[in-house]
């Protein structure tokens, strides 16, 4: 063995050696000669722990707001219904492979409406080969679909007649008062489990004899000719004693009807449904709008990754004029409003659900959301400070 060959190993062996000898003295220190401790963290100074709860501002709000003051703030608190469905394999990998979707892949299509599928529906993306469907109830398209019943998906969790709300029999139990909702997307949630659990906390609490049971057959892109058939074929069967009917508002549709733009602003350019180059489309397209559309600016500046990591501020508005059709020399009527096509067939539609409610002995509620138009038009500023910068500030 040559000299500069075994100073190698030797410088080796010392090495291997040392090592042993101080791994040993630490196991040793770790295991034997030391213990470990149970370290108990302490607040700094001056810090006040967490509240238990966690929804003050919430109550405080509720407080100020609320007109009935015999109601105890805390039911608006209470737990909401139960609803819970096991996953289905099938639908989670429908979902996983049609990410482009949002949701449709697992809708039950009305059978009339797949007959005839408009060109532009995203039903034809779709990239399985099963497409689950219903028998038209009437032979209409109306509703178009239902959603997928005892299971959860990307939607949300639905009961085993497809709807947002608790298990439930056709027959109506006894001392028990159902409540129906028939909505569009803006009822598609959890609000009936809420609903639920708030009337039968106060039913407990006030004593009272009756149960609450609170349906929610909403699902998204539902207009008038969609509840008329809900009401009549999907929830009138089980016998609800009320029926709320809500919607987002329509007015929006209506440019050259109820509202006219600037002359400048052309807000219904469409977009093309499938461009190639999208950043550059969507420049081309929604340069003009981003001057008075926060939706606008925002899309482009996410297709440009300038997004600020803070709410921005809304740009000015075009002016628009409203052309209501109503005669404000006085008190509008409904005759002064059925000079529209578009209100004329928005209240017979209404009236068709008034008679089919009465038919089923259900008293309809009909409500719907509005947006604010000018500051304090919803509710003023001294009523309650918090709600109306929340409502009418440059965020919303």
């Amino acid at each position: 063995m040559t000299l500069p060959r075994f100073g190698r190993l030797l410088v080796l062996t010392l090495g291997c050696i040392a090592y042993l000898l101080v791994a040993g003295e630490a196991l040793y220190r770790f295991t034997d000669g030391y213990r470990f401790d149970v370290a108990k963290l302490e607040p700094r100074p001056r810090t006040d722990a967490a509240p238990l709860d966690d929804h003050a501002a919430e109550r405080a709000l509720v407080e100020e707001t609320r007109i009935d003051h015999k109601i105890d703030p805390d039911l608006f608190f209470s737990p909401p219904a139960m609803l819970d469905k096991p996953a289905n394999p099938e639908i989670a990998e429908r979902a996983k492979i049609n990410t482009d979707m949002y949701g449709e892949e697992n809708f039950i299509w009305n059978d009339a409406y797949l007959r005839n599928l408009p060109p532009e529906t995203w039903l034809r993306k779709q990239k399985t080969d099963i497409v689950f469907a219903f028998r038209s109830y009437d032979g209409s398209t109306h509703p178009k679909f239902r959603l997928y019943p005892d299971t959860q998906s990307t939607l949300g969790t639905t009961n085993h007649f497809g709807w947002f709300s608790p298990d439930t029999t056709v027959d109506k139990p006894g001392d028990t008062i159902r409540i129906a909702i028939i909505g569009d997307s803006t009822a598609q949630n959890t609000i009936a489990l809420y609903l639920q659990g708030f009337l039968n906390a106060w039913s407990t609490r006030s004593g009272a004899r009756y149960r609450f049971e609170v349906l929610n057959a909403a699902r998204q892109g539902l207009l008038q000719q969609d509840f008329i058939r809900i009401l009549k074929y999907e929830v009138a069967p089980v016998t609800p004693d009320y029926v709320i009917f809500t919607e987002a508002p329509t007015i929006l549709y209506q440019k050259g009807k109820l509202w006219t733009a600037s002359p400048a602003i052309d807000t219904a350019r469409p977009l093309p449904r499938r461009p190639f180059w999208l950043v550059r489309e969507a420049h081309r397209l929604l340069k003009a709008p981003a001057r008075w559309s926060a939706l606008a600016e925002r899309i482009l500046k996410a297709l440009d990754d300038t997004l600020p990591g803070e709410p921005e501020r809304e740009p000015s508005k075009p002016a628009v004029e409203l052309n209501p059709p109503l005669n404000m020399a006085g008190p509008p009527t409904l005759d002064d409003a059925r000079t529209s096509p578009f209100f004329r067939s928005y209240l017979d539609d209404l009236d068709q659900l008034t008679a089919t409610s009465a038919d089923a002995h259900i008293i309809p509620i009909f409500t719907t959301d509005r947006a604010c138009a000018y500051p304090g038009m919803a509710v003023s500023r001294a009523l309650n400070p918090f709600l109306f910068g929340s409502i009418n500030g440059p965020d919303y």
